[in-house]
């Protein structure tokens, strides 16, 4: 089971990416669920006194009106857990080379096209990168099944799988 965390300040966006994530992943016959869709990133964090592993998290880069950013999530979060995935959202395409500035090892960025909240259906470029970034998932579950050993390079800590 893979467990799926969304943080959106703005509530119509928040709705609307949860009901095209559950949407997708029932289209997809995905093994995944939606944990939770907050606001107000110190929520997702609450969130994670269980044990959810594997997980992925969307989260909004400009989280206005809250103690922390996305990026500041993202850090709390791979502070928690290294292994957690994170697709940051946006929708300014200017802010992309933080994710290189902070050192944050992230899945994807998708950046929120005002098409995408106008649709009741998930728009072809949409379904594209969900495909994406599900297939990056399930390649990355898929690794983390098999036997591997931890190799530190360069500060960077890479899972080598035995077999290779």
């Amino acid at each position: 089971m893979l467990y799926i965390f969304i943080c959106e300040d703005e509530e119509f966006q928040l709705n609307y990416i949860k009901k095209m994530i559950a949407e997708y992943i029932a289209q997809k016959k995905i093994d995944a669920q939606i944990v939770a869709a907050k606001k107000n990133p110190k929520d997702i964090l609450a969130q994670l006194e269980d044990c959810y592993q594997p997980a992925v998290f969307f989260i909004d880069v400009q989280l206005d009106g809250y103690d922390m950013d996305g990026f500041g999530l993202a850090r709390r979060l791979k502070e928690r857990n290294s292994k957690y995935s994170i697709v940051f959202l946006t929708s300014n395409s200017h802010v992309a080379y933080k994710v290189f500035e902070y050192h944050l090892e992230i899945l994807d960025y998708i950046v929120k096209k005002p098409e995408y909240f106008r649709q009741k259906m998930i728009d072809g470029c949409l379904m594209k990168r969900l495909d994406d970034i599900f297939g990056k998932l399930e390649s990355l579950c898929n690794k983390s099944q098999k036997s591997c050993i931890a190799v530190s390079f360069g500060g960077k800590l890479i899972d080598i799988i035995l077999e290779d």
